[in-house]
């Protein structure tokens, strides 16, 4: 059996691939790594692994790599830059066997879109310059790791969760998927 160690799993996007990984792979095991046991609802502290860890502690990544297989990183925020370097780290030093990692990112930090209320998310560059160079070095951090890895920036919608769970198995690299994006 696989298990997918799902880190930030109280957000909304992880929340959305928790429910369609539940739907389309039950024989996968799901270990949820959340700050706040309180924010998991009722029924997911029943159905899966619940790991308490912050995601700004090293050894925290550490004890949640055992028996992962894959992992979907949901973690966000303005200064979650140095959290995939801990997570390398934390897989390197320790030697886990991780098949693929898929990482929820900024969309936008290119200036590929239009999305969502004024100044829309393509103004993530110039407002938070520093949140974006740490997100477009994620593509050479996850590439020099050796880890197959799948970026996903887009907005939160039902079928861009299903693109991401069909490439779990794939050779692809990087994935922008941008055309879902409409205004609110």
């Amino acid at each position: 059996m696989n298990t997918v160690l799902v880190i930030g799993a109280t957000s909304p996007t992880a929340q959305a691939f928790i429910k369609l990984m539940e739907r389309d792979y039950p024989e996968m095991t799901l270990k949820l790594f959340v700050r706040n046991r309180k924010k998991v609802p009722a029924y997911q502290k029943r159905e899966h692994v619940i790991f308490l860890g912050d995601a700004a502690k090293y050894t925290d990544y550490v004890a949640a790599l055992e028996g992962v297989d894959y992992i979907y990183d949901s973690v966000g925020g303005l200064s979650t830059g140095p959290y995939v370097k801990l997570l390398l780290r934390a897989i390197k030093e320790t030697q886990a066997t991780i098949k693929r990692i898929v990482d929820i990112s900024a969309g936008g930090i290119y200036g590929e879109y239009l999305s969502g209320n004024l100044p829309y998310l393509s103004a993530v560059r110039t407002q938070h310059p520093q949140y974006t160079h740490d997100q477009l070095d994620k593509p050479l951090l996850f590439a020099n790791s050796g880890i197959p890895f799948t970026i996903f920036r887009t907005c939160l919608d039902t079928l861009t969760f299903d693109l991401i769970l069909v490439k779990l198995d794939q050779k692809q690299e990087f994935l922008i998927h941008e055309k879902l994006c409409t205004p609110l």
